[in-house]
């Protein structure tokens, strides 16, 4: 219980709580002369409440407050540490805490051959006291050891995923640089292409254009094979001669040898009768231009 040294109980089973009724019956305990008042070690916190009283008279007497003493200053001792121990891990009640620190600078600063045996039950409930409170630090202590294990193996684990992490992403930037390249290839190619296509398209249209032309020179041709060549080539027309050079002006505007032409002129502007050998021979090359 509470009114013990935590679950442990003082040699012969009795209790710290039968002790002051025991101690009148023990031999006086040797105090070691050179612990004196300052050197009896800090009070507990619940045994250093300030006490303040005050005396009241009769009706209308005056009150005279009891000054509170000024605390003295003391050395600090060895087993400041225990009591500070006790008092803030242990679990002890604050009656039994009093009585440890007051007996402990008797019990601690003597020899131990010269202890009583309740100074020795006092330092063996101390001591139990003390390894509860160490027992407990330990299991604390374990829990966070493996709390800490824990975390390094999930800070293993974590870096071992983000160096996955990292390699997998090395890999994607490799393969996105990758297709960036054949992404610029594309689009060189393409580029390419439609400067390839604009070119042919250009062809194209010079290649309608020449079309259109050749047709419309062919017609003209196809016209004037069968409105003036042929007429003229069998005499059937009026004013051949004027005829004639309507016709070769035409055909040198289509393109065709002026030279030639010229000799055509005046054979064309003769009749068939008046035409010789020669003129024969150079309206059939013309008409196998014209074809």
């Amino acid at each position: 219980s509470r009114s013990h040294f935590g679950s442990s109980s003082l040699h012969n089973g009795h209790s710290l709580h039968s002790i002051p009724d025991r101690v009148s019956r023990m031999p006086s305990m040797k105090r070691p002369a050179a612990v004196s008042g300052k050197a009896m070690g800090p009070r507990p916190k619940a045994a250093r409440a300030a006490a303040t009283t005050s005396k009241t008279g009769s009706t209308g007497a005056k009150v005279v407050p009891v000054v509170k003493p000024k605390e003295v200053h003391r050395e600090p001792t060895p087993w400041d540490a225990i009591v500070q121990a006790l008092e803030q891990r242990g679990q002890l009640v604050p009656e039994v805490l009093v009585m440890i620190s007051e007996a402990l600078p008797d019990s601690l600063g003597v020899h131990k051959d010269q202890r009583h045996p309740f100074q020795e039950r006092v330092l063996d409930s101390v001591f139990d006291e003390l390894r509860k409170i160490e027992d407990g630090m330990l299991d604390v202590l374990r829990d966070l050891t493996a709390k800490v294990a824990h975390t390094d193996v999930e800070r293993a684990s974590l870096v071992e995923s983000i160096a996955v992490a990292e390699s997998e992403v090395h890999v994607k930037e490799e393969e996105h640089l990758r297709h960036k390249a054949l992404l610029a290839s594309l689009e060189e190619g393409v580029a390419a292409a439609i400067s390839t296509l604009e070119i042919r398209r250009a062809d194209q249209i010079q290649v309608i254009e020449a079309i259109d032309v050749a047709a419309e020179r062919k017609t003209t041709l196809q016209s004037l094979m069968t409105q003036t060549y042929f007429p003229l080539k069998v005499g059937t027309l009026d004013n051949p001669v004027s005829k004639a050079t309507d016709l070769v002006n035409a055909l040198t505007a289509l393109g065709f040898d002026a030279s030639m032409l010229r000799s055509a002129n005046s054979s064309l502007a003769k009749t068939p009768d008046a035409r010789g050998s020669f003129d024969v021979c150079v309206i059939e090359h013309l008409e196998a231009l014209l074809e």
